[in-house]
């Protein structure tokens, strides 16, 4: 069945880039600080710009896989796709199409709120890192203005959610995640975790 957040996310997705307050990805891919030839799953990839980014981060002997569960977004997606080891996906994250432990980090920029299930999804996405491979949820802002502005815009997104910090730790902790970073203010929520 069809999940509603996906027509959502179609019919957002031609003029996805255009309302974008700013570009975002150099900090955080500055932030993250990549080494050439790391596999990266980045979940929630839309329009993929964050994931051409870290595609050039980490170069021709690196993979970056962009996976959505928007078909609309990810064809704009491919109109801008710029580089051979960066692939997109059509797929959902609670039914990941990758072998196990086949990735470095997962990146899951602006997303998170819209998974079905939480918990399950991030067992999931645990599946797919590789040993010492790290987790990362990121957004631009608070997890309490990210809400807010899900209950304004309303409708298929009314009641995504992103967790507090210390329910994100908790979760971590639940699917077997050590929590290495969290930081939930004001323009930045940033939780980072690492599979041992």
């Amino acid at each position: 069945m069809r999940d509603e957040r996906q027509t959502f996310f179609d019919r957002l997705a031609p003029s996805w880039d255009r309302e974008a307050a700013q570009d975002v990805t150099p900090s955080i891919v500055a932030r993250l600080e990549l080494r050439p030839g790391e596999r990266i799953l980045d979940v929630g990839a839309g329009t993929g710009r964050l994931s051409r980014a870290l595609a050039a981060a980490v170069g021709p002997m690196g993979l970056v896989l962009g996976l959505d569960f928007s078909r609309k977004m990810l064809q704009v997606a491919r109109e801008h796709k710029s580089a051979a080891w960066q692939h997109l996906v059509c797929a959902d994250v609670l039914h990941l199409p990758v072998p196990a432990c086949s990735f470095d980090r997962v990146v899951c920029f602006c997303c998170f709120p819209h998974f079905r299930n939480q918990p399950r999804a991030l067992r999931e996405l645990r599946t797919a890192l590789a040993p010492g491979g790290r987790i990362y949820v990121i957004h631009e802002e608070s997890s309490e203005a990210v809400n807010m502005r899900h209950r304004q815009i309303g409708g298929a997104v009314a009641h995504d959610f992103l967790p507090s910090a210390e329910a994100m730790r908790a979760m971590f902790h639940a699917c077997g995640l050590k929590n290495t970073v969290c930081e939930d203010r004001p323009g930045l929520f940033w939780a980072e975790a690492v599979k041992e």
